[in-house]
């Protein structure tokens, strides 16, 4: 199992935490990802117990084709060029980033931990902690394929890594809505429950996408 120094600190101090420690990444090496409470350390261990080595899920993942795997998973590869978002409230809204709070109340959790990882770059950390493959969750060199796209066409990286929750921020925003409804396919695709369990349509999620620069991925 890799190895993943911990940092605790108190929920109501951890994004403040999770940004010093992301702005000095590039001096110490350590790419900081929040991993929410005990609870879901305790979950995402029981996943790295037995797991293949970081370097080999890596390995495994740069074998995999990112747009091949969006299609095989019902995730067309083509934008609609003509679509157009009329103004709706609520979607433009960013969440931003929320597994520091209890999803019952709201509230910061009394402790949460961050995890530091050496590595090149933040699609990684699934990697090293063997993250995936259970229920309709894609494997862990399935999540590195598609982020490692994604970071690539979008700057996302991912922050935050739960029991069931991934967060990312992304730099740059989808040029026209027919390139936020292609992305938002492609996630649906990676995890349907953010429209089924979520916003309700494809379309919505697209025009959130627009706008929004923290995304948000769950699994039952």
């Amino acid at each position: 199992m890799a190895e993943v120094k911990l940092v605790t600190i108190a929920g109501a101090d951890a994004l403040a935490e999770l940004e010093r420690r992301r702005a000095v990444f590039h001096k110490t090496g350590h790419y900081p990802v929040l991993l929410g409470s005990p609870d879901d350390w305790e979950r995402i261990q029981e996943g790295m117990e037995d797991g293949l080595e970081p370097a080999e899920v890596i390995a495994s993942s740069r074998e995999i084709d990112a747009l091949a795997w969006f299609a095989e998973n019902g995730a067309d590869d083509e934008e609609d060029a003509d679509v157009s978002f009329d103004d709706a409230p609520g979607y433009a809204d960013d969440m931003g980033i929320v597994t520091h709070r209890d999803v019952l109340n709201n509230q910061p959790f009394p402790k949460v931990l961050i995890g530091l990882f050496d590595v090149a770059a933040s699609w990684e950390v699934f990697a090293h902690l063997h993250w995936g493959a259970w229920n309709a969750c894609p494997s862990p060199a399935e999540h590195c394929a598609l982020h490692r796209y994604w970071a690539a066409e979008y700057g996302a990286e991912v922050v935050t890594v739960t029991g069931d929750v991934v967060q990312c921020r992304v730099s740059r925003l989808p040029a026209t809505d027919g390139q936020a409804l292609r992305l938002a396919r492609q996630q649906y695709a990676y995890c349907a429950d953010i429209v089924e369990q979520g916003i309700g349509t494809v379309d919505s999620l697209a025009e959130s996408l627009r706008a929004g620069r923290t995304w948000y991925f769950w699994w039952d």
